[in-house]
């Protein structure tokens, strides 16, 4: 029995036989955040033989209470980069691949096609419905995870053996709008609870690795720290469903890709671009109503609502970027 894994291998569910499914499981971690870290760090200590790891981001200070892979020697450099050599220094089997740039619809295909199962671990709608959509187009397991606050949910996939499953898309069949749901760097967490649901998310992996009993699709598992109070919420399959229905509207992945209002713009001709992250006095009685003006911010969240209230004001001619700077 190896020694590094003879605590896991004693159960009878692993063994020789499920550390060696392990061992050559290939798992693509997307996000490398606060659900990200725990979720990497248990892959490569349980003997996942190929990990791949993909974040565009950068250490920051604000991430160090719930990002458990990084230090404070670690601020400014590429998260996927610091991750990976992590992996290296806790488990030398394990072979790491990291890719530094935000996945997006032009290249999510290239990065999927070598793994078998997918953790999103990301912060945004827009980003989950991309990887669920080409995870269910691919035919690829996949369990989301995201939190709020003191509470989080996860959910699994099996778009392998699935077919008369509900996905996604059959209880939200369009991507949330922007703002709907605040974000972590808004609304604020506890670090420990990312440690909790990104444990829940590679648990659950690991499982369906393993071949073992997993959250049943179409059902998300819903957990509040602060009162431990816990549900199970379960949907059905939509015959109008734009993914998994025998009509589908969604085909490919372009197809499930809404042109940001940046690339609507620039189909259309000059713009003047206000960035509200430098200048968030933009003062609509000095407005040109013949100009068409473009506002962003970082996620993309204070450019739509300042872009509603300058409708309202009765200057049709203001767009918000989709999603901001992070979703470029």
């Amino acid at each position: 029995m190896n020694t590094r894994y003879e605590r896991q291998m004693i159960l009878p569910e692993v063994g020789d036989t499920g550390q060696e499914k392990l061992r050559n499981s290939k798992v693509l971690v997307i996000g490398a955040g606060g659900l990200g870290a725990p979720v990497l760090q248990y892959l490569a200590a349980a003997g996942v033989g190929h990990i791949g790891i993909c974040d565009h981001d950068k250490v920051d200070l604000s991430n160090l209470h719930r990002q458990i892979l990084f230090t404070s020697k670690d601020l400014g450099q590429s998260k996927a980069y610091v991750a990976k050599k992590f992996l290296n220094q806790l488990n030398e089997d394990c072979q790491v691949s990291s890719f530094e740039f935000r996945i997006n619809y032009k290249n999510i295909e290239e990065v999927m096609s070598n793994y078998d199962l997918v953790i999103d671990c990301t912060d945004n709608f827009q980003s989950k419905f991309l990887i669920h959509d080409a995870c269910f187009l691919f035919k690829k397991k996949l369990v989301q995870g995201s939190i709020y606050q003191f509470e989080g949910q996860i959910q699994c996939f099996d778009f392998n053996h699935s077919d008369s499953s509900p996905c996604l898309r059959c209880l939200w069949p369009e991507v949330p709008t922007p703002g709907c749901v605040s974000n972590c760097q808004e609304a604020g967490v506890l670090g420990i609870v990312s440690g909790v649901f990104g444990s829940l998310q590679c648990n659950e992996a690991i499982k369906m690795i393993l071949e073992m009993e997993v959250l049943d699709q179409g059902s998300t598992l819903t957990l509040n720290l602060k009162n431990l109070s816990q549900r199970i919420i379960k949907w059905k399959k939509s015959k109008d469903c734009p993914l998994c229905s025998l009509g589908p509207s969604i085909r490919k992945i372009s197809e499930s890709h809404k042109l940001t209002e940046f690339e609507v713009l620039e189909k259309k001709g000059h713009f003047t671009e206000v960035d509200l992250r430098e200048d968030p006095s933009f003062d609509a009685k000095e407005a040109d109503p013949n100009k068409e003006y473009l506002f962003f911010c970082q996620r993309g969240i204070r450019s739509l609502h300042f872009v509603k209230e300058l409708r309202e004001l009765g200057l049709k001619n203001t767009y918000s970027l989709f999603g901001g700077v992070d979703g470029k």
